[in-house]
Order: structure tokens, then C-alpha cells, then sequence
């Protein structure tokens, strides 16, 4: 399970099963090291999100509405979609299938997606979801 704390006031710490994985900015343009890869994730507001490779760009993903989002990150096509529950409970899907969730928080967040979705994948749809609640419930001033 992918854990993602805050920390200070200017990054957020992604870690899974206790280890530390990888560290993000708050910036709309974040660099980070997954599994000795170097990515850059950029963000334009709350709705378009990419991430890149210093080669490609290799996920994009975007926020069709309040309730729905998509993340593309070959070859793995994502749906997300917004519990009906109160809070930010996600569904994640591929395809039919449920591959995960994720929950976040004011100061936190964890996801809980399959293991047959590679670690950059995993960390990317949780950065995505972190940073379009942040811009739902009005945390936009302290996350960006």
C-alpha cells in the first residue's frame, strides 16, 4: 500500500509497506526518482497531469469532472472514479476490472492499487488524485 505523508509545508513524502519511495514537491512541476528512473511530474491546475521521462512522456492523465478522472501510462489505461460516499474515496479501474483504491486526506493519503501495476504508475495515479482534491476542497492555496 502506497502511504503519502505531508511534509513541511512545501513536499509530500510517498512511501509503500513502510519504505520510502520517492519525494514530491507542491509545485505545479515536480522532479522525483521511482525505481532509479527519473520522472517529471507537471500539473496544470487540477484538471491535465503529466509525466515524463528525460525521453517522453510517458503518462498523462486528465479530470473529466468533480467525479471522474483517467490516466493513461502505457500501457495501462486507468479510470478513476469518486465514491459516493462523504470524503475522497477512489475507484480505480483498468479495463472492467477494480485494480484499487485510494482515500485522500487533508495531510495524507494511501492507495491501495494491484501489484501488476508498475510503482511509477502507482505513484503517479496517487499524485494525480492528491493534487485534484487539493484543488476540489480549497487546499489549492496550501498544496500548490
Amino acid at each position: 500500500m502506497l502511504a503519502i505523508e505531508a511534509r513541511g509545508t512545501s513536499a509530500f513524502v510517498i512511501s509503500e509497506d513502510g519504505r520510502p519511495v520517492t519525494e514530491l514537491s507542491r509545485l505545479p512541476m515536480t522532479q522525483c526518482t521511482i525505481d532509479g528512473a527519473d520522472y517529471r511530474f507537471t500539473r496544470e491546475g487540477g484538471t491535465r497531469f503529466w509525466a515524463q521521462t528525460p525521453a517522453a512522456t510517458v503518462g498523462i492523465a486528465h479530470r473529466a469532472s468533480r467525479r471522474e478522472a483517467s490516466v493513461s501510462f502505457a500501457p495501462h489505461e486507468l479510470q478513476l472514479r469518486k465514491g459516493k460516499k462523504l470524503g475522497a474515496h477512489w475507484e480505480v479501474r483498468e479495463g472492467e476490472w477494480v485494480v484499487g483504491t485510494c482515500r485522500v486526506r487533508v495531510f495524507s493519503s494511501e492507495g491501495d492499487l494491484s501489484g501488476h501495476l508498475p510503482l511509477p504508475v502507482r505513484v503517479f495515479t496517487c499524485y494525480v488524485l492528491l493534487m485534484m482534491e487539493h484543488n476540489t476542497i480549497g487546499g489549492a492555496a496550501f498544496w500548490s
